[in-house]
């Protein structure tokens, strides 16, 4: 049973982050793997064997080094959008959920003949109890070994905690049922209300079959809040293959045009977000298994797109209260994602909408490729010869760059709220280590984001 519409849209957001966390982050060097502004260390704290020849053609980029350390670097990556000519850079601006016919037509959209209903101010008696429910076969799945609704099985060590975790919300929602309220029908409201700390939220539902039943409702969320603003609507009929094919790979569209179902889908997604009145969003990556198709969308301008990354190393790892405070008013990428099950659209998820405010440059001229390929080997030296990285997974660590790509990456204007898309070079692919209880090794991981401009490296997190 999904989420119900009136939970606090924080405390989800803190339960993804957290399963997100037993299979993805890294522990943050001490200093700093990745130097900004192109500060590459001078001095070399081992001697390391020689580099074998690294090749550039025009599809793939080589290269293999092994440290003294034992830790390994390859690259055997495809070069997407490696332009001969100049790349734009934008200036853009959030344009936040506020528009109530926007959000009545994106809404009549997925659901062209049913009726909308507003979400009542609580939880009722039968959400509290399919939330019981839920939680309850989570310990179950947990205790077993099992994926969770999240797609993930949670490690060994932290099982204890998940399970008294869940067990703590069973009880919160047992005393909530006590003055509890029954379900209520009321008319759509499409306007977004005020919710303290939660921002700002228009919370709908729908069903999904002809009986009104807790099973067949299907929750539609339009949420702003001071880091984010969200569209999500989820079928009742939305499963996860619990699958390493699903969760851990992603390919280009490029990849799959020999895919006959790939291509029927995207044809019918395209159409769709056009209708959504999304122009200039383009398809960037898939995920796919079984029968279900995964699509991400990102903006794109003459054809270059903003580049998406799975995770970014020390992504989440800012110590100081200052930075975080910093880090987390950032207005992140724009994204929107498109789950096809059964050729069916099951499920929408639009994040962080913005809009070209003005266009700085139609075209700037770029660094060729063989500079910026220094500058990543330079900092990929000091990332794996001086950080703690090293200490940790010893010659266990093998990292695998296999995708470099040329798109656009959004940056904050120092000194201003302003943000900027600026034509950078991304670096990506896995790691090879045994020794993990979880397994990342196929996610899209960012080792380096390199200013195709000037050479200077971006920090993802921070946006600078």
């Amino acid at each position: 049973m999904e989420l119900q519409c009136k939970i606090s849209y924080k405390f989800i957001s803190i339960l993804l982050v957290v399963v997100i966390l037993f299979v993805g982050c890294q522990p943050t060097p001490k200093n700093e793997a990745v130097q900004n502004k192109n500060e590459v260390a001078e001095q070399s704290l081992v001697k390391d064997e020689e580099a074998t020849e690294h090749v550039l053609t025009e599809e793939r980029f080589t290269y293999e080094k092994q440290y003294k350390n034992g830790t390994v670097l390859i690259a055997d990556a495809w070069i997407r959008n490696n332009l001969e000519g100049g790349a734009p850079v934008l200036i853009i601006e959030p344009k936040p959920f506020g528009d109530r016919k926007q959000m009545e037509n994106l809404v009549d959209l997925v659901y062209p003949k049913a009726t909308i209903y507003t979400c009542m101010d609580k939880l009722t008696k039968e959400e509290l109890e399919a939330e019981i429910l839920r939680c309850k076969d989570t310990i179950y799945r947990i205790k077993a070994g099992l994926p969770t609704a999240f797609g993930d099985i949670v490690p060994e060590a932290q099982k204890a905690y998940n399970i008294q975790m869940y067990e703590e919300m069973i009880a919160e929602y047992q005393l909530q049922y006590q003055t509890a309220p029954y379900e209520e029908y009321r008319e759509a409201d499409y306007t977004l209300k005020n919710r303290g700390a939660d921002g700002y939220q228009c919370l709908l539902f729908t069903y999904g079959g002809i009986e009104k039943q807790l099973d067949n409702r299907e929750e539609i969320w339009f949420v702003n809040d001071e880091v984010e603003s969200l569209f999500r609507i989820q079928k009742k009929n939305y499963r996860i293959p619990e699958t390493d094919k699903y969760r851990y790979y992603s390919y280009t569209p490029e990849e799959l045009l020999t895919n006959e179902t790939f291509l029927a889908i995207k044809s019918e997604t395209d159409s769709f977000v056009k209708e959504m009145g999304l122009d200039y969003m383009k398809l960037n990556s898939v995920q796919y298994d079984e029968d279900l198709y995964t699509l991400n969308y990102v903006r794109a301008y003459n054809g270059l797109e903003e580049t998406m990354v799975g995770w970014t190393i020390g992504e989440g790892s800012i110590q100081t209260d200052t930075s975080e405070s910093i880090a987390m008013k950032l207005w992140g990428q724009e994204i929107l994602t498109i789950d096809v099950q059964d050729g069916e659209i099951c499920k929408i998820y639009w994040v962080n909408p913005s809009q070209v405010s003005s266009i700085e440059s139609k075209s700037v001229e770029l660094l060729s490729f063989e500079e910026i390929e220094e500058v990543f080997i330079k900092q990929m030296d000091y990332l794996l010869q001086a950080s703690i990285y090293s200490e940790i997974y010893g010659e266990d660590w093998i990292i695998n760059i296999e995708r470099v790509e040329l798109g656009l990456v959004k940056v904050l204007e120092k000194g201003t709220d302003s943000y900027k898309l600026v034509p950078a070079w991304t670096f990506m692919g896995g790691e090879d280590d045994p020794s993990r209880l979880t397994d990342n090794g196929y996610c899209d991981v960012c080792y380096m984001t390199i200013n195709a401009i000037d050479g200077t490296v971006i920090d993802r997190t921070l946006m600078y």
